[in-house]
């Protein structure tokens, strides 16, 4: 497993050669953490896209 470095900190896996980054969590058990990282990163997702109408 290949890992990358983020501001000093390994955050990220590759689990294999060619694939996307994944974020490394080691602290499963702390809910609070959990909870924590998961509003953290929907703060940072897109603003979904509104669907197109279908011309009748």
């Amino acid at each position: 497993m290949r890992y990358k470095w983020h501001q000093g900190k390994n955050i990220y896996k590759l689990p294999y050669d060619g694939a996307k980054e994944m974020l490394s969590v080691n602290n499963v058990d702390s809910e609070d953490f959990l909870i924590g990282l998961f509003k953290a990163m929907f703060d940072k997702l897109p603003a979904q896209k509104l669907k197109k109408e279908k011309a009748q």
